[in-house]
Parts: C-alpha cells; sequence; structure tokens
C-alpha cells in the first residue's frame, strides 16, 4: 500500500457509496477528503523529496516540512513565480504551469552556490513577487578551497546596495585569507548589513570579483534572514 506524506494510503477511493478509484464519476477521493483532514500538514526527507511530490499528493494549502533543514513551505496551486535558486520558490518536478511550494515567513538561511568562475555581477538570487526579506549577516560555506588570482577577493552585493562587498565580503572583499580552507567561514560582513538591509521584489543579490579572480574553488554564499512576508503574499 502506498501512502503519501501525511501517511494517508493512495489506495482510498471515492467516498460516499463507493471506496475505490473506480466509483462513481466526479465522487471526491477519500484520500482527498482525509488529507483535507489532517492538519494540512506534511513531513518529507529532503528538498528533493519535497519537489518530487506528484499532484495527488498536494493540496491547496498543505503545509510542509523539510527535515533536512527545518525548512517550512505551502502549497498555493495557482502561483506561478518562480526562484531559480529555489531558496524561496520550489516548483515540482512534473513542472505544472501554476502551483508552487512558497518558502512560509520566519528565519531562514539563503543559501547561492558559486564557483570560482562565476561572473563578476552575476545575479545569485532574485527576490520573487511579494517576499521581503530582512537581512542581519552572512557567511560563507566553502567545499573546495579557494586559490589563484593576483590577491583575489570576492563579496556580494545587491541591486538595492550596490557598493561591492556590500551584503557579504565588505569593501575590499574577503580573500583566500577567508575562503583558502574549507567549511564554515564567517567572512566580512559589508556595511550596509550594519545600516540595515531590507530586500523586496525583484531586488537581486548580486556575485561580486572585487580583486582579480580565483583560479580555483567552489562553494555557497549564505544570507542570513527573516522572511517577512511569504512569495506571492
Amino acid at each position: 500500500m502506498v501512502a503519501d506524506a501525511l501517511g494517508i494510503p493512495d489506495e482510498l477511493g471515492a467516498a460516499g457509496a463507493f471506496l475505490s478509484p473506480d466509483g462513481a464519476n466526479g465522487a471526491p477521493f477519500l484520500r482527498d477528503i482525509l488529507r483535507g483532514l489532517a492538519g494540512r500538514s506534511a513531513n518529507v526527507a529532503t528538498r528533493t523529496a519535497l519537489k518530487a511530490l506528484t499532484e495527488q499528493y498536494r493540496v491547496n494549502n498543505l503545509m510542509a516540512t523539510v527535515c533536512a533543514d527545518g525548512s517550512r513551505w505551502i502549497w498555493n496551486e495557482t502561483s506561478e513565480i518562480a526562484d531559480t535558486s529555489e531558496n524561496l520558490v520550489i516548483i515540482p518536478d512534473d513542472a505544472p504551469d501554476a502551483g508552487r511550494w512558497l518558502r512560509m515567513p520566519g528565519a531562514i538561511d539563503v543559501s547561492l552556490a558559486f564557483t570560482y568562475a562565476t561572473t563578476n555581477g552575476a545575479t545569485l538570487l532574485t527576490v520573487p513577487t511579494g517576499a521581503l526579506l530582512w537581512i542581519p549577516g552572512g557567511y560563507w560555506e566553502v567545499s573546495t578551497l579557494f586559490s589563484g588570482g593576483t590577491s583575489s577577493a570576492i563579496g556580494l552585493s545587491s541591486s538595492a546596495y550596490s557598493t561591492a562587498g556590500d551584503l557579504l565580503g565588505g569593501a575590499s572583499g574577503d580573500a583566500a585569507a577567508v575562503l583558502g580552507t574549507t567549511g564554515i567561514r564567517r567572512g566580512t560582513i559589508g556595511a550596509a548589513i550594519a545600516a540595515g538591509v531590507l530586500l523586496k521584489a525583484a531586488d537581486t543579490v548580486l556575485f561580486n570579483r572585487i580583486t582579480s579572480a580565483f583560479t580555483a574553488g567552489v562553494g555557497k554564499a549564505h544570507l542570513v534572514a527573516h522572511l517577512l512576508a511569504n512569495p506571492g503574499a
């Protein structure tokens, strides 16, 4: 017997006089009624598992928690917005024209992948419609140490706080002294962070090559944020 993220068996069919998918045409499925009464919440192991949930398991306003990172999401059956970084919006693997998992308000960790080859000014995040992000800090996560170039240094800025390093890295950028070791690296908080950063819909987060360019390295930039309004709200 196959169960969904709520633990309700898929085999439960049409309600009323029939209890199988071969019941009366147009009769609601018992599984869908039970899902609607199940607190409208579910737990999934990973974001990959969340993306894999197919249409039969998605109920409008269903809330889901991803156990791997504690992120919380809500299903909106009419939303068509996107977020290629998948920090604030997730499009299911079956790619419906409408229907999105939207990140729920609260404290979140915005994770933005980059490498030594990421170009200066590259957009790492575009804030989706309706979202508001208050950002008090950030850090680096290095999986392959950064090296090469001439005193290479990098940072993050945004369309709203546009001086290189405004969000992370600072005016001089973070160099190999910070990024030349794998693991979580504190980095330098940008000047705009100290003054207060609020990103709204259509604002972007940009990658900065502040000095030269590394010739090796893979990692993620993290922005610690408070999501004040979920996308599409």
